[in-house]
């Protein structure tokens, strides 16, 4: 027999409804809610609030409406409140039910400029670090453009938001020296394109120890020789022994000027001497003839150079494009394409979310726990050192205990790793 649709009534009491019972074991939100503290917001943001006046929406609420925002990539503030009251699924994450009363969409935008961009960075932080114990950062190669990107499980493990104008190349030794704070491991090669191919960051990285697998940005002004038809500076050989270059010509280039600031030095042949030469049309278009800069670390920065166009360092740079071009589309679908909020430090609060998510798909994805006999074990030292130590937290800047122990003082005990034989604590 068929049955026909009659009039909606609807009940004005509904008995016996937990929304607990409506979520899916495996549903996103219930993973995440597991997965992640969100009670560490209280800590964090406790001086932001006075001891009078109203009592606000709890700070756990606001940021988990945040992370609801950038997961589900909603279009406004407005429509995600709008939007709250129809998803059973929202209203359990929020601690809701489904006669609360979802607070004005203002919570949001004041609770952000209240917070400001550390409580989101250190959000973000404690993900990483989830993924670090849980073993799906690696560490030893990172991957750079605009955010660092680990190879094993591609974690991102640190990032920077910076204004347009601001040449990238200047910001990877502080998102490499950022990588290892979030991390706790030391990375051996950096990989990126070739804006960061700068002579600052080689040599930065020769003296951190690092292989620098990075087109060099010379490579440009080579291409505007050729474009010129004029000798590139490969043809010029230079004398360790008198300190002088020799042109194809035969003619001697002597050190000429020193620029303090670039660290370089200007080598240069008479002017006389430059005016007769019979290859001067192959050599400059200067009328003061053809100079040669070198800079004063010339040596380590070829052995740089050197092992930046390596076999191994070009298989680096391809795998590099994927990787970035994966996490950049990824991050699309969060909202990475278009800020949201105007203003630089608002632009930084929403990468970090962003970031956040993607890596907590990673996580809910492939995290496993550490074995239970380490975890315990580091449990037992993390309490035994908070209370030997959690007094005088406050005044320390660095400390150094025996059996070469570095503790690194922050807001709670968490843990590094061990490497030979040393345990590396951290204290966030």
């Amino acid at each position: 027999m068929m049955g026909y649709e009659g009039d909606f009534q609807p009940k004005l009491f509904y008995h016996q409804i937990n929304l607990d019972q409506r979520i899916p074991r495996d549903h996103l939100l219930r993973r995440i809610k597991e997965k992640i503290d969100f009670d560490f917001i209280y800590k964090e943001v406790k001086d932001t609030y006075g001891g009078n006046g109203n009592v606000s929406i709890p700070p756990p609420v606001i940021l988990k409406m945040m992370l609801l925002l950038i997961l589900y990539n909603v279009r406004s503030e407005r429509e995600l409140m709008d939007t709250i009251p129809l998803r059973l699924d929202w209203l359990w994450f929020l601690g809701y039910d489904l006669d609360s009363v979802v607070p004005d969409h203002s919570v949001l935008s004041k609770a952000r400029v209240r917070w400001g961009v550390d409580a989101f960075r250190n959000f973000f932080e404690r993900i990483v670090w989830q993924c670090v114990e849980a073993e799906l950062v690696d560490g030893r190669k990172i991957f750079i453009d605009s955010s660092l990107v680990d190879e094993r499980s591609e974690i991102i493990t640190a990032t920077e938001t910076t204004a347009g104008d601001l040449n990238e190349a200047h910001v990877m030794i502080p998102l490499f020296e950022r990588h290892h704070y979030n991390t706790g491991r030391s990375a051996d090669t950096v990989v990126a394109d070739s804006q960061y191919g700068t002579i600052e960051n080689f040599l930065a990285c020769y003296d951190l120890g690092v292989e620098a697998h990075i087109p060099d940005l010379r490579q440009a002004s080579m291409k505007r020789t050729k474009k010129l038809r004029i000798f590139s500076e490969d043809r010029f050989e230079y004398d360790f022994q008198s300190d002088t270059y020799r042109c194809p010509a035969g003619n001697v280039l002597k050190p000429k000027s020193l620029h303090i600031h670039r660290q370089s030095r200007d080598y240069a042949a008479s002017g006389k001497i430059c005016a007769a030469c019979h290859l001067r049309e192959q050599c400059t278009k200067n009328k003061s003839g053809r100079t040669i800069k070198r800079h004063l670390r010339q040596e380590e920065l070829d052995k740089m150079r050197e092992a930046s166009r390596s076999a191994k360092a070009r298989r680096d740079i391809k795998t590099r494009q994927h990787l970035m071009e994966r996490s950049f589309a990824r991050g699309t679908r969060y909202g990475y394409d278009q800020a949201r909020w105007r203003g630089l430090w608002r632009v930084q609060i929403q990468e970090y979310l962003i970031a956040a998510v993607q890596n907590l798909q990673v996580l809910l994805k492939y995290g496993a726990p550490p074995t239970r006999g380490v975890a315990f074990k580091l449990e037992q030292m993390r309490r035994a050192l908070t209370q030997a130590i959690g007094p005088v937290l406050d005044g320390i800047k660095e400390l150094f205990i025996p059996h070469q122990i570095r503790i690194v003082p922050l807001r709670f005990v968490s843990f590094g790793y061990i490497k030979d034989g040393n345990l590396r604590l951290r204290i966030l």
